[in-house]
């Protein structure tokens, strides 16, 4: 993980070694995704949150993964995109 205009890389501190996909929500908080789950990570203190998909995987295939300005995750997959609520609350960072 680079940060802005940083030529010095640091290696995240997180289990998700199958990761396909990351999106930046804050400068706090890094979605990633696996093809059957989707985690949150908080740069801040190194904390990874599942969300979707956590001990029994509900994906299947997806792209990529995003959080909408409401709070909604976006995921994409093939042909299709689907809209989940996150109910469990997002870690802050602050």
């Amino acid at each position: 993980m680079f940060k802005y205009n940083s030529t010095n890389g640091i290696t995240l501190n997180t289990s998700i070694s199958d990761c396909i996909g990351l999106s930046l929500y804050s400068q706090d908080i890094l979605v990633m995704n696996t093809n059957t789950s989707v985690h949150l990570f908080n740069l801040t203190n190194n904390v990874t949150n599942c969300v979707i998909g956590c001990n029994n995987p509900t994906l299947n295939d997806t792209h990529n993964a995003a959080i909408d300005n409401c709070g909604n995750l976006i995921v994409t997959g093939s042909n299709v995109v689907v809209q989940y609520q996150i109910y469990q609350q997002i870690p802050d960072g602050n």
